[in-house]
C-alpha cells in the first residue's frame, strides 16, 4: 500500500482507493501485467495491452472499469430471463464490458477470444458500425447518471496523465472540482470518447445514415443521433454548471503531489 493510495479526508477520515492494479513500475519488469480486477478477469489497463510503462495511474483506469461493470450488470440483472444461467450471464456482461472497452479506446476487439486487439487507434466507420449497439447503451447511462458518465470519461481516458488522481475523483464526487475537459463550453467540441467529440460523431452518424439502403438501417442511425442529442444537453448542463461554480473551485487534481509527472 502506498500513500497515495489514502487521500486526506474531512474529520480525519482518509479512504482505500487501491484497486489490485499491477504490482509494478513498468511492463517491462512485470511483463505478464496483472489483472486489475477480480470479477472477471479480462481487461488490462490501456498502456499495458499497448506496451508503455504503466503507474498509479492504473488504478484509476481500473476503477473506471469497475464502475463501469457494476452499471452494467445492475442493468442487465433487470433484462435477465429467469432461465438464463450464471455463465451465460457472466459472459455477457464480459462481452458487453469487452465493447465498452473497444469505444472507449478506438480499438479492436476479438470477442471469440474475449480479447482487446492491441493495435493502433482507429476511430473510423468500421469503428462506428460494430461500436453502434454498445454505443447506445453508454448513451443510456449518460442519459440516466450524467455525472458519474462524465467521471467515466475521464477515467478511461487513454491517455494516464489526463486521468485524474483518487482525490481528484473524490473531489469531483464532492463537487469541490470539475474535469479540465469540461472546460469547452461549446457542446460540439466536448470529448465523449477519448479522442472523438460530439461533432465528429455525429459526422460519422450522418455519413452511415447517407450509405443506407434500407428504411431500417436509417431509423438505426437517426435513433442514435437523437440519444446522441440528449446526451449532448445532459453534458452541456454540467458545462453551464462548472462555469456557475466559484472562481475558487479549479480542475480536477491529475497529477500526485511529490511525484513527477513523468511517472504519471
Amino acid at each position: 500500500m502506498e500513500r497515495n493510495n489514502f487521500p486526506k479526508r474531512l474529520a480525519g477520515c482518509c479512504g482505500a482507493v487501491d484497486w489490485n492494479a499491477v504490482s509494478g513500475p513498468t511492463i517491462e519488469k512485470y511483463p505478464k501485467c496483472g489483472w486489475l480486477h477480480r470479477c472477471i478477469p479480462v481487461p488490462k489497463v490501456t498502456e499495458c495491452c499497448m506496451g508503455y510503462d504503466t503507474s498509479s495511474k492504473a488504478d484509476i483506469w481500473s476503477l473506471g472499469i469497475m464502475i463501469y461493470e457494476i452499471l452494467l450488470v445492475k442493468s442487465e440483472r433487470k433484462a435477465q430471463q429467469l432461465n438464463e444461467s450464471t455463465e451465460n450471464f457472466r459472459l455477457n456482461i464480459t462481452l458487453k464490458l469487452l465493447q465498452a472497452l473497444a469505444i472507449y479506446s478506438g480499438r479492436s476487439i476479438n470477442l471469440n477470444a474475449k480479447l482487446l486487439i492491441p493495435k493502433k487507434f482507429v476511430y473510423d466507420l468500421r469503428w462506428l458500425n460494430s461500436s453502434a449497439e454498445g454505443i447506445k447503451r453508454i448513451f443510456k447511462f449518460w442519459i440516466k447518471s450524467t455525472r458519474l458518465a462524465v467521471l467515466l470519461t475521464n477515467l478511461l481516458h487513454i491517455v494516464p496523465q489526463k486521468r485524474m488522481t483518487a482525490e481528484g475523483v473524490l473531489d469531483y464526487l464532492d463537487l469541490k472540482c470539475y474535469p479540465a475537459e469540461m472546460s469547452w463550453s461549446y457542446a460540439w467540441t466536448g470529448i465523449i470518447f477519448n479522442k472523438i467529440t460530439f461533432k465528429k460523431l455525429a459526422e460519422m452518424i450522418t455519413e452511415k445514415k447517407r450509405l443506407c439502403v434500407r428504411e431500417n438501417c436509417t431509423q438505426k442511425w437517426e435513433q442514435m443521433r437523437k440519444m446522441m442529442d440528449k446526451v449532448r444537453k445532459k453534458r452541456q448542463a454540467i458545462v453551464n454548471e462548472s462555469q456557475q461554480m466559484s472562481e475558487s473551485v479549479k480542475h480536477c487534481a491529475t497529477t500526485y503531489q511529490n511525484v513527477t509527472q513523468n511517472t504519471e
